[in-house]
């Protein structure tokens, strides 16, 4: 009943009050009324619509009585335009927006404990420290030099491990280069003494971003998405650990496991191997392990 008795005396504004600026302070008034509660008052904002769109056709109703029709048309369009913005909700985005940080209530957060085990800090990403460049370019191709893998115990088995190291990277880029599907093989490329180094196995990514391996005069690149997973397994049996390293795509896998047992890798550089050739080739890296006892 309120309601209704309060839409009767705003419509009838125009006619009861002949002076036309108090209709104009009146309807003033409700649209900063309306306009507050779209965003501070979100449930009281429903009850203030129909009585600020009644306000306006009284005010809109008064402009063309006591102005003209030139007068009212345009004043009729303002408060129309001001009418259907008020009286629109406020969108999820915008509330998200409206709330600041800094107007957090601080008894909101979790207190911290007395004594913390452990301590969160937030550093520039750009920082040396979290932001190293491993690769080098050259001739348009990104070059990631992959370490040896190999243990301290068996690097010193072999009386010159350095010839030995030398046949396994030719051996590694040959099998690959042979199994895998739509392998290319290329001219290497080659610089100055030093880009790319010799007798070092590189993983390599061209602007065509096909990956592909380098050692020395071995060069071969692949379709990209040829190989899409890198994966480390760890098997276990009887207190014995070997591992092997395999490729994959959603059709095959392409395994690596000579020379993987626990006394003969470095698991730090192993997996140091696995992040550099996953980069380079935007590999997804996953982990399995398998008890076979």
């Amino acid at each position: 009943m309120l309601f209704a008795i309060t839409l009767a005396g705003v419509i009838a504004l125009p006619f009861v009050f002949p002076h036309f600026y108090l209709t104009l302070i009146t309807f003033s008034a409700l649209s900063f009324i309306t306009i507050l509660a779209r965003y501070k008052w979100k449930r009281l904002h429903s009850a203030f619509i129909l009585p600020h769109f009644f306000c306006f056709l009284g005010f809109a109703a008064g402009s063309f009585i006591y102005h003209g029709a030139l007068t009212g048309i345009v004043i009729s369009i303002i408060g129309y335009l001001l009418c259907a913005w008020s009286s629109s909700k406020v969108s999820n985005t915008q509330e998200q927006n409206i709330g600041k940080e800094t107007d957090l209530i601080p008894d909101s957060r979790p207190r911290e404990l007395s004594e913390e085990l452990f301590q969160v800090t937030r550093k520039d990403i750009n920082s040396p420290i979290y932001f190293q460049k491993t690769y080098s370019d050259y001739q348009q191709v990104k070059f990631w030099r992959l370490p040896s893998f190999f243990s301290t115990d068996f690097i010193r088995q072999h009386d010159n491990f350095e010839k030995f190291t030398q046949r396994w990277n030719e051996s590694i880029i040959r099998q690959l280069g042979n199994i895998l599907p739509g392998t290319t093989w290329l001219p290497a490329i080659k610089g100055d003494k030093n880009t790319p180094f010799h007798n070092t196995l590189y993983a390599t990514r061209n602007l065509q971003r096909q990956p592909g391996l380098q050692y020395n005069d071995l060069y071969f690149v692949l379709p990209s998405q040829t190989i899409t997973i890198i994966r480390l397994t760890e098997y276990t049996c009887r207190g014995a650990y070997w591992y092997t390293l395999s490729l994959e795509n959603k059709a095959l896998c392409y395994e690596l496991k000579e020379a993987l047992n626990n006394g003969e890798t470095d698991l730090h550089e192993l997996y140091h191997f696995m992040i550099l050739l996953a980069t380079a080739w935007a590999l997804q890296i996953e982990l399995s392990f398998i008890n076979m006892n």
